[in-house]
């Protein structure tokens, strides 16, 4: 057996396992606005399902949100975590997110915390507020007290190197990560604050402005496919289809796509399935296509974010022939384009 063998690691993962189904099912049942707190650490909200990587106190259930989640897809109405997002790898982060996503309900909100990089950096202005120099001797009695002096060199350190944190956000990459993974109406939030009640004073991290000094937050919404209106066919979308297939319950469809004379960057695309009497819209996951770009260098346009792929439940849809369509959205413009593939479910 091996050394690192340690019995009571593996009883005490087993009983959380246990412990945390008995509790989505509970929770689920009693909750008509099911709400995920990731990372909760201390900090157990009331009607919440407050989870941790190591759950402390009763109430707090054990979830590793570098795994795939232990949830159906569109479970919950809303979904909170506060410096953790910091903890992951940027992939892992972007990870993550997609699983907040899939277990999100269109219409769903997402809330997370995490300190901001700018906030850290410019701590090392020669002319430092009277926030700045509090903020400062608050993090060293805090966090450093054997250092013994105040200086902003040591705060700057501590914030990148201390904590477990691997990548520290700016607003814009926290954003654009939120825009990759799919969230649409991303806005940034003071601690405590949220034009949603339902995310108003949740935060731990703003009892007081020194706990709250970094915090960077930003809120998405994960997009409610019904609530799109498709133009008219536009017909103006170059693509490709490298993988369709049907099988009994599902297609997968993997491909590029783009809308003509315009760069792949911050674009959405969709698979529009039309029959004579419905039409459905289902979401795809970006793909990295950097080999279009190659292969339309002469062009002169960035296509690295033109892939795509999706796997479709077509256990719902109704049994008829249906023509494939690829639907895009790049900042303001729409484009809709059927190709001559069809489907029969």
């Amino acid at each position: 057996m091996s050394s690192n063998f340690k019995p009571f690691q593996l009883y005490q993962q087993i009983l959380w396992l246990i412990l945390r189904s008995r509790g989505i099912r509970s929770y689920l049942k009693t909750h008509e606005t099911p709400k995920l707190h990731l990372g909760a650490g201390p900090n157990k909200l009331e009607g919440w399902f407050n989870t941790d990587l190591t759950p402390r106190n009763h109430g707090i259930y054990f979830l590793d949100v570098t795994k795939r989640f232990p949830f159906e897809d569109s479970t919950f109405h809303y979904i909170h975590n506060e410096h953790l997002i910091e903890h992951l790898t940027y992939n892992g982060a972007l990870r993550m997110l997609g699983e907040c996503y899939r277990v999100l309900k269109p219409g769903g909100k997402i809330r997370i915390s995490t300190p901001d990089i700018d906030t850290v950096l410019k701590l090392r202005t020669s002319e430092k507020s009277e926030l700045q120099l509090k903020y400062i001797k608050w993090h060293m009695d805090h966090c450093l007290p054997e250092i013994g002096v105040y200086k902003d060199i040591f705060v700057i350190n501590s914030a990148f190197n201390n904590f477990g944190h691997r990548f520290l956000y700016d607003y814009e990459t926290l954003q654009n990560s939120f825009k990759e993974v799919g969230y649409i109406n991303i806005s940034q939030c003071r601690p405590g604050e949220s034009s949603d009640e339902n995310l108003c004073g949740i935060d731990f991290r703003a009892r007081d402005e020194m706990t709250s000094f970094t915090n960077l937050i930003l809120e998405g919404t994960r997009l409610n496919l019904q609530e799109i209106i498709l133009p008219d066919a536009t017909n103006n979308i170059s693509l490709s289809f490298d993988r369709l297939i049907k099988c009994k319950k599902s297609v997968e469809i993997t491909g590029w796509a783009y809308i003509n004379g315009k760069s792949s960057e911050n674009q959405r695309i969709y698979i529009v399935l039309q029959s004579e009497k419905r039409t459905y819209i289902f979401e795809t996951v970006p793909q990295k296509r950097i080999d279009v770009t190659g292969h339309f260098k002469t062009i002169d346009l960035n296509l690295d974010d033109s892939g795509f792929t999706t796997i479709i439940n077509i256990t719902g849809i109704e049994n008829e022939n249906y023509r494939i369509g690829i639907y895009i959205e790049k900042d303001k413009e729409k484009a809709l384009h059927y190709t001559d593939k069809t489907i029969t479910i």
